[in-house]
């Protein structure tokens, strides 16, 4: 059976340059055979890069380099990365690494957003258009999780985005954010304002919501948050997959169907 998920190309610095970058880690590379020091063939296209893997040793790398060198292909290899906060207890998982000699070639942007789509000895990412989703061109993305809030000895879904580039489209902390609905509530878009609404009732969809504040690393940002049953109502569920399309003046984000946009791409 194949996972899907909704990844980005990262950001890296090096000698004061950003620099695109996706790293693969973790359970998903092992649970599809991608085994440490694997080797990986890497070809890319303007939307899709395909990762295979290959084997192990030397003897593998013989036995292919020449049609790697003859179709123009990249090679990789999966290494380990050590993790965790506490460095006398690391912990340690499978990484996979493409950088920017690989994406710059064809276009990879930091941010854009990406399917990944794994199945045995085989990853597939596919760049998404923003079109498919009905995002802007224009916009910068994000992707974020329904987060778990219990009240009452009741998990209830909890959608918090808290950052600088939430500032930088117009979101001031003591001020508000009016939201509009569709797709049954399923795409939300927020729009900044200083002037505050009429109060609804408790479970109604909330035509507006406070932008509050919080401190992260020495800085404080700006900060979204919806929370309560009426999130269940409309289909969210913790551990979901949000897109957040984003840019002056305008923040969108959508529930995005994973099973559903492999089909659209």
């Amino acid at each position: 059976m194949e996972h899907v998920k909704l990844i980005q190309v990262g950001k890296t610095v090096s000698s004061g340059k950003a620099k695109p970058i996706i790293k693969l880690l973790g359970n998903a590379l092992s649970d599809y055979g991608f085994r440490f020091r694997e080797l990986v063939t890497v070809t890319c296209t303007a939307d899709t890069i395909a990762l295979k893997a290959i084997g192990v040793g030397t003897e593998v790398y013989l036995n292919h380099v020449a049609d790697i060198r003859k179709n123009k292909q990249h090679l990789l290899e999966v290494d380990m990365q050590t993790t965790g906060i506490n460095p006398k207890l690391p912990t340690h998982q499978l990484c996979l690494t493409l950088e920017e000699r690989v994406l710059t070639r064809f276009n990879y942007k930091m941010g854009d957003p990406l399917l990944a789509v794994f199945s045995q000895g085989f990853i597939s990412l596919k760049k998404i258009p923003p079109s498919v989703l009905g995002f802007d061109d224009e916009m910068q993305f994000k992707i974020l999780s329904v987060y778990k809030r219990t009240r009452n000895n009741i998990d209830l879904p909890f959608i918090d985005c808290c950052d600088d580039w939430i500032q930088s489209c117009g979101f001031i902390g003591g001020q508000y954010a009016n939201v509009t609905y569709t797709d049954k509530g399923l795409t939300m878009s927020f729009t900044p304002t200083s002037h505050q609404l009429e109060r609804v009732k408790n479970g109604a969809y909330p035509p507006q919501i406070n932008v509050t504040t919080l401190k992260k690393k020495n800085k404080v940002c700006p900060r979204l948050r919806l929370a309560g049953q009426w999130l269940n109502d409309i289909g969210y569920r913790v551990g979901d997959t949000l897109l957040i399309g984003y840019k002056s003046n305008l923040i969108v984000l959508k529930h995005i169907d994973l099973a559903s946009l492999v089909s659209l791409i």
